[in-house]
C-alpha cells in the first residue's frame, strides 16, 4: 500500500536476502557451470570467451568462489540499487518489482555487472543531484563507458541509452521514429558481421546453453521441446507486453506523471524491447542468441517502469496481466528446473 516505503531494517533484509539468491541462485545450473571455470582457473586454466578484466577479478577475488560471486554480483547489486534511488520516488516498491519479477534472470551471468553501471550511468545524465551539472553528465558518460569492459554485449545496450535520452519528453512523433528506426539499427548490425565475430557471444554463453540442456528437455531431434517453449514464453513473453503499456502510456502523455529518472530509465527498457523484438526476426542472419541477452538488458529497467505505472494507476487491469504473468514464470523456472534436477538426472 502507499506510500509503499519500508522500515530501513527491513529494507537491509531485502538487499541481504537478493544479495543470498544471486550468491545461490539455485533455480538453474549457471551456478556450477562457472564454478567448473572457477576451479579450472584455479589450477591454471585461462577464461576463454571472458572480458580482460575478469582475468584481474579472478586473480584479486578469487580467495574462494562464494568470494569471488561476491565481488561481481555484490557490486553489481550495490550499483543497481544506488542507481534506483536516484531513480525512483519509492526505491521499496521498485526493488519488489526487481525481486519478485526478475531476479532470477539477473543472478544468472555476470552481464548484470555491466546492465548496472548502464542504468546508473543514465541517472547521472538526467539527474544531478548535488553536482554541478557537467561533471554529473561525465560521470554518466564514464559509468555508461565502462560497462562495455564488463560484457561484450554493452554496446548495444549503450546505444539503446543514447536512444532513451531522445524519449525524455516522448511524443508521438518520437515514439514513431523509435520504432521506425530499430528496424534499420537491426539491418544495419546483422550487416557488420565483424562485429557479431568480435563479440563472441556464441562462445560466452556455453555457460548458460548447458544450463538450458539439462534445465528444458530437448527431443530426439535435438529441438527444443515443450518445456523449453512454455519456458521461454513464460520468461519473455511479459517483457514484450511490458513495451506495449510503455506504448499505451507514453502515447497517452502519461509518462509526465513520472519523475525524469523514471522517464528515462523506462524509455532505455522500451528502446531495449523493441531491439530485441528485431533481432528475433529472421532476415539472413541467425540472432536467436542476441535476441534474448539484448532483452534481458531491459529486465531491471522494467522495474523501474512497472513500480511508476503502479503508483499512479496506469492501466490497472494490463498492469495486474503483465505482473502475474511474471510471476508465473518465475514459478515456473523454479518448479520445472527443480523436477527435472530431481527426476532426470
Amino acid at each position: 500500500m502507499a506510500p509503499y516505503t519500508l522500515k530501513p531494517a527491513k529494507r537491509r533484509l531485502g538487499f541481504v536476502l537478493i544479495l543470498l539468491f544471486c550468491l545461490y541462485p539455485f533455480w538453474g545450473g549457471d551456478y556450477f557451470h562457472y564454478k567448473e571455470i572457477f576451479l579450472d582457473f584455479q589450477k591454471g586454466a585461462g577464461l576463454s570467451g571472458q572480458e580482460d578484466i575478469y582475468d584481474w577479478i579472478f586473480r584479486t577475488f578469487g580467495y574462494s568462489y562464494t568470494f569471488l560471486r561476491l565481488s561481481i554480483w555484490g557490486i553489481a547489486l550495490l550499483i543497481l540499487f544506488w542507481a534506483y534511488k536516484r531513480t525512483c520516488q519509492s526505491i521499496d516498491l521498485t526493488l519488489f518489482f526487481f525481486g519478485v519479477c526478475f531476479l532470477p534472470t539477473f543472478s544468472y551471468a555476470r552481464v548484470s555487472l555491466a546492465m548496472s553501471l548502464i542504468l546508473l550511468g543514465l541517472t547521472f545524465i538526467v539527474n544531478k543531484g548535488k553536482l554541478p551539472k557537467i561533471i554529473s553528465i561525465v560521470f554518466g558518460g564514464g559509468f555508461i563507458l565502462c560497462s562495455a569492459l564488463f560484457h561484450k554485449s554493452a554496446p548495444i545496450g549503450i546505444v539503446m541509452a543514447l536512444a532513451s535520452l531522445f524519449l525524455i519528453n516522448a511524443s508521438k512523433k518520437k515514439i514513431v521514429f523509435i520504432v521506425l528506426l530499430i528496424p534499420l539499427l537491426v539491418v544495419a548490425l546483422q550487416n557488420a558481421l565483424n562485429y557479431f565475430s568480435i563479440m563472441e557471444l556464441d562462445a560466452d554463453t556455453f555457460i548458460t546453453d548447458r544450463a538450458r540442456s539439462t534445465y528444458f528437455e530437448t527431443d530426439s531431434s535435438g529441438s527444443t521441446g515443450i518445456g523449453a517453449l512454455i519456458g521461454t514464453i513464460l520468461q519473455q513473453g511479459p517483457s514484450y507486453l511490458v513495451a506495449v503499456l510503455y506504448l499505451i502510456t507514453a502515447w497517452s502523455g502519461r509518462t509526465s506523471l513520472f519523475t525524469v529518472p523514471e522517464r528515462t530509465i523506462s524509455a532505455y527498457a522500451f528502446c531495449i524491447t523493441m531491439l530485441s523484438l528485431g533481432f528475433s526476426l529472421d532476415l539472413g542472419y541467425s540472432l536467436s542468441v542476441l535476441q534474448y541477452r539484448t532483452l534481458f538488458f531491459a529486465f531491471p529497467a522494467n522495474a523501474v517502469f512497472l513500480a511508476a505505472v503502479h503508483r499512479n494507476r496506469i492501466e490497472n487491469r494490463l498492469f495486474k496481466f503483465i505482473f502475474y504473468s511474471t510471476i508465473i514464470g518465475v514459478g515456473y523456472q523454479f518448479i520445472y528446473s527443480t523436477y527435472l534436477a530431481l527426476f532426470l538426472h
